[in-house]
């Protein structure tokens, strides 16, 4: 067994460069101006008001670990605790001033914050007979909290709800979208709904729309009636695992490692990909949506026979109907588990192999990203791609590889 501990302070530079000189500075060429025939003279910028006071950040890094293996490698554990706390984080203080002040504040040593977690690895490995096997299995979990954030006081409880005020909040720990309660499958049905559409009320809706809960009861759909239904999209998410298992019996061996993440969300944006915004349909699964079935018929109209499907009918603009809301329709729970590679080997016999002068050769099939494990309509896009522009999920995908290979060593 052994116990690891580790305490580090360094300081990190951030911000713009010599900003607490106080300097004048030249323009650029458009700020100048022609004061003689044909000579441009560029203008002198005054620092405003500086900070001489700017420092780095000062950041503090903990570390406690323990490494322990029993039985001659039966069970082996790993697990560590840290924390990194950052103080001095760069922002502009939060104050009125007059119009008549002239200047801007700048930037002070005024936030701070810390990121702290877990890591832990349990391993097991042994032998039965010809039989050799080892397994180990890994988990990250980590969260960023926000400890202060210079900010212009809440005018309500309801903002400190929705905002980032600090003390202790979890940056990235929710998508505030709306609440999905159904399908309207008749134009009828909006005479008696919240309010979507401002002054035209409900008039621009048609079946096949979501119907989104009024939270907060006032009779109209808005930016109060979403909440943090959802985990936030993350580069990095806060919970991380893998799975790495190896074995081998009697010339034949298999190695697998799996890897995966949870505890973030994965957007697709439905402007462009319809088909009625600036770029065409991108993907055929969204020919499956609501639709009259004669084209010829007024959707308005409530006699209107409707085809029902997975998503809303098409229209040329969306002001003031429920299309383009965050909803969990576009939003998607994120967490997966992939089989990031798979390789099935055989070792020739040595009998074999030496009667031809050759002292090892193995044949192997090795596969990459062999199979994902998540949601069916991640299945479309894959969890470990980023979306792309216009949040399409039109980036190269990840591709699933074949190898097969020989290896001979003389």
């Amino acid at each position: 067994m052994k116990i690891r501990g580790s305490y580090a302070q360094i300081g990190a530079d951030a911000g713009t460069a010599f900003q607490y000189y106080p300097g004048y500075s030249f323009s650029s060429i458009a700020g100048g101006s022609v004061l003689n025939p044909g000579v441009l003279t560029l203008s002198m910028i005054p620092p405003g008001v500086i900070n001489n006071n700017l420092t780095w950040i000062n950041t503090k890094t903990a570390n406690l670990g323990l490494d322990l293996e029993l039985w001659r490698g039966e069970l082996g554990i790993t697990a560590d605790i840290f924390q990194k706390n950052r103080d001095g984080l760069l922002a502009t203080r939060a104050s009125a001033v007059p119009s008549t002040f002239g200047a801007t504040f700048p930037q002070e040593n005024l936030n701070s914050d810390k990121v702290k977690g877990f890591e832990l690895e349990v391993s097991h490995k042994n032998k039965i007979g010809n039989f050799n096997y080892s397994v180990s299995a890994n988990v990250t979990y980590s969260r960023s909290y926000l400890l202060h954030v210079e900010t212009s006081p809440p005018p309500t409880t309801w903002s400190i709800w929705k905002g980032s005020y600090g003390n202790g909040r979890i940056t990235g720990n929710g998508t505030w979208l709306y609440t999905i309660d159904g399908t309207y499958t008749n134009v009828t049905q909006y005479e008696t709904a919240p309010l979507t559409g401002g002054t035209n009320g409900n008039s621009k809706c048609l079946p096949g729309m979501l119907i989104l809960r009024d939270v907060n009861g006032d009779g109209a759909i808005n930016s109060n009636d979403v909440l943090p239904t959802n985990w936030a999209r993350a580069v990095d998410p806060p919970l991380q695992y893998g799975l790495n298992a190896n074995a081998s019996w009697k010339g034949f061996d298999i190695n697998m490692l799996l890897q995966g993440a949870s505890m973030f969300s994965y957007f697709m944006g439905i402007s462009d990909i319809w088909g009625y915004k600036s770029f065409p349909v991108a993907w055929d699964f969204y020919l499956d949506r609501w639709h009259t079935t004669d084209p010829k018929a007024n959707p308005h109209d409530p006699s209107t026979q409707w085809m029902q499907g997975e998503w809303p009918a098409l229209l040329n603009d969306w002001t003031g109907t429920t299309l383009g809301a965050n909803t969990t329709q576009n939003n998607f729970n994120c967490s997966y588990l992939r089989i990031k590679n798979l390789e099935i080997g055989y070792t020739l016999p040595k009998k074999i192999t030496r009667a031809i002068k050759i002292d090892n050769t193995r044949v192997f099939l090795n596969i990459v990203n062999a199979y994902t494990f998540c949601r069916k309509e991640l299945q479309k896009f894959d969890p470990e791609r980023e979306v792309g522009d216009y949040d399409q999920g039109i980036t190269y995908p990840i591709l699933r590889e074949f190898n097969f290979g020989i290896s001979i060593n003389f």
